[in-house]
């Protein structure tokens, strides 16, 4: 592995992988990959300006997303499958106990 920060460049193995990390420094893999990011990272104010920008505009544009609506129809639907498979498992009940009682009475008629 190797470790980049700034232009400096360091081939550390897994062991030390966690402390370039936290110092700040890149992992790329043997073939160039960024497998880990360093922390404690800055940007400029003007990317951060732009990002924040564009961030508030789309969540102007989704301010009428029905998502929330969506999300609120599931839950009421899912309470209510949830008092039907009560509802379900008490008849469920009802049909052994029946059932339960005709096996006794076919007991008592055989007898």
């Amino acid at each position: 592995m190797i470790a980049v920060k700034g232009n400096v460049e360091y081939t550390i193995n897994d062991s030390e992988k966690k402390s370039y990390i936290e110092s700040g420094y890149d992992i790329y893999d043997e073939k160039g990959k960024k497998i880990a990011d360093g922390e404690h990272k800055t940007i400029s104010y003007d990317k951060y300006k732009a990002l924040k920008l564009k961030y508030d505009k789309l969540v102007e544009e989704n301010k009428d997303n029905k998502a929330d609506e969506l999300n609120k129809q599931i839950d009421e639907k899912n309470t209510t499958i949830d008092e039907l498979n009560k509802q379900i498992e008490t008849k469920n009940k009802e049909i052994e106990k029946a059932n339960k009682q005709i096996e006794d009475l076919k007991k008592k008629v055989e007898k």
